[in-house]
């Protein structure tokens, strides 16, 4: 990770009775991911405060496309046509961005090929846990066959 490098920490749950509640319970829960960013081997220098971002929507339901996760992801990736930093996604588990592939092209979709190598994903996960990276383009490629 270089330091021009923007970092942003998701979480995602499927349902809540309550999804204010559910929402800053994963807000805590992204600061315990981000300790553990900061401790392991995969952290280098970034911003001091970087952003989080949960949402409650279940994982393999298409999400709104006019809709605030939606446009929160896409106005990230839309920067990066103006401004070069390469964006760092720390993503709580294997699906705390999406399992719907559909979504995930939708939402990397709006970079051009050459761009899209500049999103990376590192997801926390397994037992023990551990950080796996994940290349959006690579992913893209993958999924459009």
């Amino acid at each position: 990770m270089n330091s021009n490098e923007q970092v942003i920490f998701v979480a995602r749950a499927s349902t809540a009775p309550n999804v204010e509640e559910k929402i800053q319970w994963l807000l805590e829960r992204l600061e315990f991911v981000q300790d553990e960013y900061r401790l392991g081997e995969a952290c280098g220098e970034y911003a001091e405060d970087p952003q989080r971002f949960a949402f409650v929507h279940p994982s393999n339901r298409a999400l709104p496309r006019e809709g605030a996760t939606i446009g929160f992801l896409r106005g990230i990736l839309k920067n990066l046509k103006t401004h070069p930093p390469e964006i760092l996604l720390v993503v709580s588990w294997w699906y705390g961005l999406t399992t719907n592939p559909f979504d995930f092209d939708y939402i990397f979709s709006a970079l051009c090929p050459g761009v899209r190598a500049s999103v990376v994903l590192r997801i926390y996960a397994e037992d023990p846990r551990r950080f796996f990276e994940v290349n959006a383009g690579k992913v893209c490629e993958l999924l459009r066959g």
